[in-house]
């Protein structure tokens, strides 16, 4: 009868750890959780106390119970859950006449210990790789809105050259149906552009005039007259 009771103890607990996914699946689940914790190491312990102590394998239980706690919950809540599976490992002690046994909630304790700070330590790098990740994705938002704005105004320049481009080409196109000679001269003196009826009225290419001064289109005795009238001109505008 006895062992009979230990086995149906046994499979409450096992019944009890089954249930745990769906319930903390719910709302309120910090709560749940706690409460199943609780319900976890309650149940190992009721467990093993029907089923023959530290002398039944179910007692061992408490050893992943307590890791699996610790490493979720982080030191703290290691340490309270591990005080309560320590303090059930030694009851379950108590009942046995080895002295070795009460070395396990010692155990236990040491676990939930470094199962805690392991779990402290990998959130606190979680955090920290969290943020970084948010930082990164920031920045990375930034820089895409920045190629943007960089494509968009690169756009609209090269709109803007092509309309300049049509404009001049209609330009020139107009200067070179006049049948007058056109000559325009830059600021600095030099012949800009010369349609090709001043070019001919000189007998020279287009190109062998562009890019030199205006004087030496004129006649030797002409240029001193001609350079006084232009610096006049440039000082009035």
């Amino acid at each position: 009868a006895g062992k009979l009771e230990g086995e149906e103890a046994m499979s409450l607990a096992f019944s009890l750890l089954a249930t745990r996914p769906s319930l903390l699946a719910g709302p309120h689940r910090r709560a749940v959780k706690i409460a199943h914790d609780l319900a976890d190491a309650l149940a190992i312990g009721f467990g093993a106390a029907f089923s023959g102590g530290l002398s039944s394998p179910g007692w061992l239980l408490l050893y992943p119970h307590v890791v699996a706690v610790s490493v979720r919950g982080g030191v703290r809540y290691a340490m309270v859950l591990g005080t309560l599976d320590a303090a059930i490992a030694g009851v379950l002690a108590l009942q046995g006449d080895d002295p070795l046994l009460t070395l396990h909630p010692l155990a236990i304790l040491f676990c939930a210990f470094m199962g805690g700070v392991t779990s402290s330590h990998l959130h606190k790098v979680q955090r920290r790789l969290t943020e970084m990740n948010q930082k990164l994705q920031a920045a990375n938002l930034r820089l895409t809105e920045t190629v943007a704005v960089q494509e968009a105004t690169q756009q609209e320049q090269e709109r803007t050259l092509g309309q300049l481009r049509e404009s001049e080409q209609r330009y020139r196109g107009l200067l070179e149906r006049i049948q007058d000679g056109v000559v325009i001269v830059q600021d600095d003196g030099r012949v800009g552009y010369v349609n090709q009826l001043f070019a001919e009225c000189v007998g020279q290419r287009p190109d062998e005039i562009v890019g030199r001064s205006f004087l030496s289109l004129a006649a030797e005795e002409d240029r001193e007259h001609l350079r006084k009238y232009y610096a006049r001109w440039e000082e009035s505008q």
